[in-house]
């Protein structure tokens, strides 16, 4: 989940706007060491300086990568107003038609769901979220392809990517540690391939191997939808997925 060099030296990236914002104009200026003194009113003992850089970095990317639509002056914003977006106030309290919804008792980002016209890319860097439990990005303009990096949010439970221009094939290979995740909504996008039964994705709801006591009753995935319907014999679906519960038309 991290961002290549190439990315981060690219001027007009994401990536190097978000590394901008954070380096240059943003109010907040963490440090990640103690000044002369040895205090700074910046330094948040619930989490690690090195850890929320890399959370607050990860959320800036996420909000140039799908800004594309405005205006390069970050103030223009998304389709609504960003409120507390790139604002001074920790991560746990930037919030725009949902933003980030919940942290943990660490202030860590648990929970990031946002319908407001996104119009962009889901970026690589998303997958640094180790903490994040539902995401949430249903509903926007977001096209290009699902990032595998996806995969690496172990604490995954919830993922909405519905209702958008996404393209290429679900990262199934990459989704094998999800353990934890029951729901995926797919439908409604440009999505194409095979998910397979013996996927690591589709392993998630029929192998999965349950809690010490407890008898064996599949996985923990429990919903998973994307435009897999067949509406006439002679036409293909979108994707074959032998994991959905529930097929769309495309």
């Amino acid at each position: 989940g991290t961002s290549t060099h190439e990315l981060l030296t690219t001027v007009g990236s994401p990536q190097f706007r978000a590394l901008d914002w954070i380096a240059n104009h943003d109010e907040a200026q963490l440090a990640v060491a103690p000044n002369i003194n040895g205090a700074n009113d910046n330094i948040d003992s619930s989490i690690d300086v090195g850890d929320r850089l890399v959370q607050r970095f990860v959320l800036a990317v996420l909000y140039f990568s799908t800004n594309l639509s405005s205006s390069t002056n970050m103030n223009e914003g998304w389709k609504k107003k960003r409120h507390y977006w790139l604002s001074s106030k920790h991560e746990c309290e930037w919030k725009t038609d949902g933003g980030v919804r919940s942290c943990d008792s660490n202030k860590r980002v648990t929970d990031i769901s946002i319908w407001n016209n996104l119009v962009g890319t889901i970026p690589h860097e998303i997958g640094s979220l180790k903490k994040l439990q539902i995401l949430y990005l249903a509903r926007n303009d977001l096209h290009g392809t699902i990032p595998s990096s996806i995969g690496q949010l172990k604490e995954l439970t919830y993922l909405g990517l519905h209702h958008n221009q996404l393209t290429g094939t679900f990262p199934a290979n990459y989704m094998g540690n999800l353990t934890k995740l029951r729901t995926v909504y797919l439908e409604k996008n440009d999505l194409v391939g095979t998910i397979k039964r013996m996927d690591p994705f589709c392993q998630l709801k029929y192998d999965a191997v349950p809690p010490p006591g407890q008898m064996h009753s599949g996985g923990v995935l429990r919903l998973v939808t994307s435009d897999c319907r067949i509406l006439v014999d002679w036409q293909n679906p979108e994707i074959t997925c032998s994991c959905c519960t529930k097929c769309f038309a495309a």
